[in-house]
């Protein structure tokens, strides 16, 4: 739980208690008297899923946000912390309804933005699309040679295909297994590999070694920003 703060009111000290986004899902759907497994039950989604969710190791995009608040009949804004009300919503708040047939995706192992990790692990969640986005999985971003673009943490969803256009963010397959997110560019000689942040020098990989070691995984259609809790 996240630290506590206080606050005076006359010769009294109020102390207002500041949960984490995983302790209200939790309190939230515990309140409503539903198990992990019913809660994913109704959300279509895994248990280990709510799971990860409530012990904070992955995070809820915005789709599934507003899907949890409307199940378990809070605000988002609640979920996310910024009011303490489970009601109460800040002005402005959209519910985010798109109308259109949704998918269910995996979000898969970590990708890295820097030193490159597995491009594909075990399924870690699971979140929903609209189907005619054509996005296969997602992955989560670790690292920082693609700031300020991309964050660590973000999840970026990718359209899985073999082939890249030059200028593309790409999920790139890379010393046979590590896969790294960034910007492709096919040249006579070999592939450059770009990252965004200036700081992080271009990685080039010969004809010869790009046929036998490297591949496209996919290419980077969308992102969501990572949404932290402040507290913590």
């Amino acid at each position: 739980m996240a630290l506590t703060s206080g606050v005076s009111k006359g010769d009294k000290i109020m102390w207002v208690m500041h949960l984490s986004y995983g302790e209200r899902i939790k309190r939230a759907r515990t309140q409503k008297g539903f198990s992990q497994q019913k809660l994913a039950e109704m959300m279509n989604v895994a248990r280990s899923t709510i799971s990860m969710w409530e012990n904070e190791t992955n995070i809820p995009d915005a789709v599934m946000l507003t899907r949890l608040a409307e199940i378990l009949e809070v605000s988002a804004d609640y979920l996310l912390g910024l009011v303490d009300n489970p009601i109460a919503r800040l002005r402005g708040e959209v519910r985010l309804k798109s109308g259109k047939e949704q998918v269910v995706i995996p979000i898969l192992g970590r990708v890295s933005a820097g030193k490159g990790v597995p491009a594909e692990d075990d399924v870690i969640g699971e979140t929903l699309v609209d189907s005619d986005e054509y996005v296969h999985f997602a992955l989560v971003v670790e690292g920082h040679s693609m700031h300020p673009r991309l964050m660590n943490g973000d999840v970026v969803y990718v359209r899985k295909q073999p082939l890249a256009r030059n200028g593309q963010m790409a999920i790139v397959r890379i010393n046979g297994s590590d896969g790294v997110i960034k910007y492709f560019f096919k040249r006579d000689d070999g592939v450059v590999l770009k990252s965004e942040n200036p700081e992080s020098k271009p990685q080039f990989i010969p004809a010869m070694k790009w046929d036998q070691e490297c591949a496209v995984i996919g290419v980077v259609v969308s992102y969501k920003r990572n949404m932290p809790d402040s507290e913590n």
